[in-house]
């Protein structure tokens, strides 16, 4: 007689992986036994009473999911009880020198062989990754390290050329990115208002009509070195009219 995996996890935990992608069919048996509590063996009339904890994993959001139709909202409240979320390996660099060494280990233990040593400059490197991957991508690169490796230290030069190549690609385009952020035009501003109490709205002052003065006439003094010629008379200067106009000022 086969035991299903809620029989063998029997007061115990049951690890239920990339949850996100169970079809609608398992969605609905697993609900059942969620809220039942209890299971049917295969071909089994008798009820089988459950005692498990349950553990789901996903890389996907559910509620986007359940909002789209593609998972039951019912079986993603009883399933979100306590939430844990892992953060990606980009988000947490210092951890993946301690995790290569420890997959290295791993794979030589695996494989009967000694262990091989990264460099800084290599722990380095992998810290500068990206790696979509996450724990995964850094365990299979390990292991393809211990086989590949040629040497027992582990350099940059070392690791697959497509790594290397990701690497440099990105870095270029970060560089090339910044270049273009550098040579961008300044953006049109708006020129800032001064506040109103300093600059209120320019206006034209009104014209005020000219004032004309009245002539003055003033009489010349005689000259000192000739004196007038005899049938002459005294020449008396008048000075023009000054005439004061306004000129169009704007307030300021």
């Amino acid at each position: 007689m086969r035991r299903g995996r809620f029989e063998q996890a029997e007061g115990g935990t049951l690890f239920l992986d990339e949850i996100g992608d169970m079809p609608p069919d398992l969605q609905t048996r697993l609900l059942r036994v969620l809220s039942d509590g209890q299971f049917y063996r295969v071909g089994g009339h008798q009820p089988i009473k459950a005692n498990v904890r349950i553990i789901a994993a996903t890389h996907q959001d559910l509620e986007v999911r359940v909002k789209s139709g593609l998972f039951r909202e019912d079986l993603f409240h009883r399933l979100n009880v306590i939430r844990l979320r892992l953060p990606a390996l980009r988000e947490r660099r210092d951890d993946i020198p301690l995790l290569a060494r420890h997959f290295m280990q791993k794979s030589a233990r695996e494989l009967g062989v000694e262990t091989k040593k990264l460099s800084e400059a290599a722990l380095k490197f992998l810290s500068s990754l990206d790696l979509p991957g996450n724990v995964r991508q850094l365990e299979n690169l390990c292991h393809w390290l211990t086989v590949m490796a040629p040497g027992m230290n582990i350099d940059v030069k070392d690791l697959p050329p497509e790594l290397r190549e990701e690497s440099r690609v990105a870095s270029a385009e970060n560089w090339v990115a910044a270049l273009e952020r550098q040579a961008a035009p300044p953006t049109k501003r708006r020129p800032r208002p001064l506040p109103g109490a300093l600059a209120p709205p320019l206006e034209p002052a009104p014209l005020t009509p000219p004032r004309c003065h009245p002539p003055v006439r003033r009489a010349a003094a005689p000259l000192a070195s000739a004196p007038p010629c005899a049938g002459s008379h005294a020449q008396v200067a008048s000075v023009t009219p000054s005439l004061e106009c306004a000129t169009h000022v704007l307030r300021s």
